[in-house]
């Protein structure tokens, strides 16, 4: 398979009686991110739907350095940027996408009667006429809420643009329903709720012991477990300071950051000047190396402010990490009892909840089977089974 050519189908007419829906998701999520979580629903939602044969996804994104495409979807890419992380490569990135452009564009001409999932907010074939069905996922709704702290205006208004042509939006989550329609009341009468799917295969507690058994650490000794960006509202500036509390405490136990990038100038600063410099580590790490961080972290951390679903938490529990959370609608609607709660804006509380389960290794094989148990409810296969019948329902009333 190939991604210039669409991963899973050659079939044009999709939408005529009797023959598969074609879906086509475009490059934006693939050349944005080499890893993260949008790019993976799309990556998951399309290999999960290999199952589905009334659907035929196409994924168009020849020009994008994405993990996923190649391990997941076995697609062929270029890429101007895979080599180059100077200036200028934000230049490199804008190219490729115009060239994805040109693909997307050339793949409707071959599939007028398409539908349309885009992986991202960039409205570019809906200001040339475009009139194809058009579903569109809301992600969350991090740049309203945010807006003054975010540089977010291009977004949003990319994403409104979006709403109001989308036949049908998808969201991650109940909470993320909830704050689209408070933002655009217009949404709710064409708005489902999809929750995500794990990635991660050890989710049983006897896979855990089987893996744990035959494993080695990547990191030696104790250790807490960070995962995603540092932007503002993740608060990780929060949770920094409330680490400078555990660690007086727990002289041993160090703080693994995994992706977002390497820490800031800033960062480095506070680490440095708070003594943590030697005990706050920063890697990034593919699908195997994350599971096994997951797997010996004492607990996963998320002091998250908002999120739209919140991914690495399923992952966390999938692979046997107990959880510590903010308090907030989303992470229990995600978590529900399989986690510990804070309030993440104190760092002493959230010292407090981490110091708690540290002290109780009771308290941490409980959240550790309780949330192999939730991570059981979501799946990416009923993700892909729900996401199915959506295009089948467009389909047919595109050709009606």
């Amino acid at each position: 398979m190939t991604s210039g050519q669409g991963v899973g189908c050659d079939a044009p007419g999709a939408l005529r009686s009797g023959l598969p829906t074609t879906v086509v998701y475009d490059h934006q999520a693939f050349v944005m991110q080499k890893w993260g979580g949008i790019s993976r629903y799309f990556a998951e939602l399309v290999k999960n739907l290999a199952s589905y044969p009334k659907v035929q996804p196409l994924v168009v994104a020849p020009w994008a350095n994405n993990e996923y495409l190649g391990h997941m979807l076995g697609a062929r890419t270029r890429s101007l940027t895979v080599h180059y992380r100077k200036r200028g490569v934000g230049k490199l990135m804008q190219i490729e996408s115009l060239f994805d452009q040109r693909a997307v564009r050339k793949t409707f001409a071959q599939h007028p009667g398409a539908v349309y999932h885009p992986t991202y907010y960039d409205p570019f074939l809906l200001e040339e006429g475009f009139d194809n069905p058009v579903v569109v996922t809301i992600h969350d709704m991090i740049y309203e809420l945010f807006g003054g702290k975010l540089p977010g205006a291009a977004v949003m208004q990319q994403k409104e643009q979006m709403i109001r042509r989308a036949d049908h939006i998808v969201a991650v989550s109940e909470s993320t329903r909830a704050d689209l329609i408070r933002f655009y009341p217009q949404a709710e009468g064409k708005c489902s709720v999809i929750h995500h799917g794990v990635s991660f295969s050890s989710s049983s507690p006897e896979g855990f012991a089987r893996t744990a058994s035959s494993e080695s650490a990547l990191i030696e000794g104790d250790y807490l477990l960070f995962v995603g960006s540092r932007l503002a509202y993740k608060n990780f500036e929060s949770f920094t300071q409330a680490f400078v509390e555990l660690a007086a405490e727990y002289p041993s136990l160090k703080l693994v950051c995994v992706g977002g990038g390497g820490f800031s100038r800033d960062e480095k600063s506070f680490l440095e000047g708070s003594g943590l410099a030697g005990r706050v580590v920063f890697c990034e790490a593919p699908d195997s190396q994350l599971e096994n961080l997951y797997r010996f972290a004492q607990a996963f951390v998320f002091p998250s402010l908002y999120e739209g679903f919140g991914l690495p938490i399923l992952e966390a529990m999938s692979c046997g990490a107990p959880c510590v959370l903010n308090d907030i609608p989303v992470f229990h609607e995600v978590a529900s009892e399989a986690a510990c709660y804070c309030d993440a804006r104190d760092p002493h509380d959230m010292a407090r909840a981490i110091g708690d389960l540290l002290e109780d290794p009771g308290l941490r094989e409980r959240l550790r089977l309780a949330g192999y148990e939730r991570a059981r409810e979501f799946s990416w296969a009923r993700c892909a089974e729900a996401h199915a019948a959506l295009y089948q329902e467009l389909g047919r009333d595109h050709a009606d």
